[in-house]
């Protein structure tokens, strides 16, 4: 079954942002705080989600979800996420929220910015929302430029805002326990133009 869900991983998503299979493997086989969750057919996965908790932070990130094409439009991402979000409400007491990196929908592709239009309306139709004012910036994986992106969010609870402090603090963790990004130059990119609190908006 996992070389179903990393052959899709391999496939749907850029390879900016795909983290190499090999640490993918080894910290799904040694760190207990990721998950893989597998949408099943008979014995064939038709798709998938990675979730990574941050326990002494309250949130965690699904960072990686995809539904293979000829399953779209049958509601199985939507069932998907939200065992995803179930699994990180019930590991995590009292936890915040579940991040998510979502591509914006910027691009001179008219193809290709349908598709991201319509992968932030899934989103928000599962009740995610936007941090306000945070520039995100998602490190690139091959050493190029890193790619802007909007930080979605689903509290879990019923929360308009956060601390900037917090908020800075999950992004750091994400670059350092995800994306193996050591630099802090991005840390300012991303907030310049962020207030504290952030408030959290549809």
């Amino acid at each position: 079954m996992l070389k179903q869900i990393l052959d899709i991983y391999s496939t749907y998503f850029p390879p900016q942002e795909t983290i190499p299979l090999e640490k993918i493997i080894s910290t799904i086989q040694k760190d207990g705080n990721y998950h893989v969750v597998a949408a099943l057919q008979d014995e064939t996965v038709i798709g998938f989600s990675l979730l990574y908790l941050f326990p002494s932070l309250k949130f965690g990130l699904l960072g990686y979800m995809a539904v293979l094409n000829e399953w779209e439009g049958k509601q199985i991402g939507t069932k998907l996420f939200n065992f995803t979000f179930k699994i990180f409400s019930s590991k995590i007491s009292d936890g915040i929220a579940l991040l998510m990196e979502i591509q914006k929908d910027n691009v001179q592709n008219i193809k290709e910015n349908e598709i991201r239009k319509r992968r932030i309306k899934f989103y928000k139709n599962l009740g995610c929302k936007f941090l306000h004012g945070i520039n995100y910036l998602l490190p690139s994986q091959i050493g190029g430029q890193p790619e802007e992106m909007h930080l979605m969010i689903k509290p879990i609870k019923n929360i308009n805002s956060l601390s900037r402090y917090n908020v800075i603090k999950f992004v750091n963790a994400i670059y350092s326990k995800i994306d193996d990004y050591k630099a802090d130059n991005l840390i300012d990119k991303v907030f310049y133009n962020s207030q504290d609190p952030v408030y959290i908006h549809g």
